[in-house]
């Protein structure tokens, strides 16, 4: 997308083609009398070929203890440089020191040896390399907000007067039992059919005189 600066070139001000980082004249002339004020062994160490690192260091823990480096070089070498706790004693917060050397410092290393008591070794080595740590599960007990509490229960509520209830014919059925295992059907012992009776013989009835029974 075209910038609005190109359709109108009358919107560009100082700062659209302002470069921080570039040489301007002032400080051109500000170098060249620099040089010119130089001694000639000044001169002379402009022309060396050594580099200059500076190294800063903060005391975290508030405890003055001295500074063990153990530098490495691109040339593979390793050189220890111990610094007594007397460098601190102009500042006991933060200090500086001056590395010199002809090949490229490519790591710093603080306490190599472990000597000192240092609760936190993250951040003894420069660059930082990446260490592998353990996660830490734990579990909080929060504070439930009111308003979610009074949230939650209105939903429940709601969705519990959407819910048809349920029918009698719509309630689980429980499983059929299997019958009992009957008992065996003990033998009985029938008795024998009984003679045939007489039958019963009746006086006849005497009428008396007059035709009345007695």
């Amino acid at each position: 997308m075209p910038l609005r600066v190109n359709r109108f070139p009358e919107l560009k001000d100082f700062y659209n083609d302002y470069d921080e980082l570039d040489v301007t004249d002032k400080e051109r002339e500000s170098f060249k009398k620099m040089l010119e004020g130089l001694s000639d062994d000044e001169k002379a160490m402009l022309q060396t070929q050594r580099r200059f690192y500076v190294l800063d260091f903060e005391n975290e823990g508030g405890v003055v203890m001295p500074i063990i480096l153990r530098l490495t070089w691109s040339n593979g070498d390793r050189e220890v440089l111990r610094l007594p706790a007397q460098i601190w004693q102009r500042d006991a917060e933060k200090v500086s020191r001056l590395v010199v050397g002809t090949h490229a410092l490519v790591k710093v290393e603080i306490d190599p040896f472990f000597e000192t008591a240092d609760a936190d070794e993250s951040d003894n080595q420069w660059p930082v390399e990446p260490k592998p740590t353990q996660f830490q599960l734990y579990k909080r007990s929060l504070t439930p907000n009111a308003m979610k509490v009074a949230k939650d229960a209105e939903e429940a509520k709601k969705k519990k007067a959407e819910t048809p209830a349920a029918k009698p014919s719509d309630a689980p059925k429980s499983p059929a039992k299997a019958p009992a295992p009957k008992a065996p059907a003990k033998p009985t012992v029938k008795a024998p059919p009984s003679a045939p009776k007489a039958p019963a013989s009746k006086a006849p009835a005497s009428k008396a005189p007059g035709g009345g029974e007695r």
